[in-house]
């Protein structure tokens, strides 16, 4: 599957820019395999690269997290690149964030208890519930 990040069909935004670099430029994994790690499809990371979606909180982590432990020096620009967006504005790094993702990227890497999740989800309309637990 050619994405249009390979074809260069268009610029895309900070986030999903970072996240192929993480993805594809680290070699860690092939797309097959960073979709089962993620436990999601691959037509999912080609979303999260072409600004369609932003990957859940929970599997952003996990991304770093094995790259940083286990990525070795292939993994260090692109986990620099990533890490230059936390404490940018979430509305300035992807045309897709949500507010419920919250001010920035940092925020919503936090990891959050069941309780605070239901929290967040209770004071969303139906519609946004769907949304965020889509990722």
């Amino acid at each position: 599957m050619t994405d249009p990040v390979e074809r260069g069909d268009a610029a895309y935004s900070p986030l999903a820019t970072a996240i192929k670099r993480l993805l594809d430029e680290t070699q860690f994994y092939d797309r097959s395999s960073w979709a089962y790690f993620c436990s999601t499809r691959e037509e999912k990371l080609v979303n999260w690269i072409t600004d369609k979606a932003v990957p859940r909180g929970d599997q952003l982590r996990m991304v770093v997290n094995i790259l940083q432990r286990r990525g070795g020096a292939a993994a260090t620009d692109g986990l620099e690149a990533f890490d230059a967006l936390r404490d940018l504005p979430g509305s300035e790094i992807s045309p897709v964030w949500m507010p419920e993702f919250g001010n920035t990227l940092a925020d919503y890497l936090k990891p959050i208890s069941l309780g605070e999740l239901g929290r967040e989800l209770r004071a969303m309309p139906f519609a946004r519930q769907i949304a965020y637990m889509r990722g």
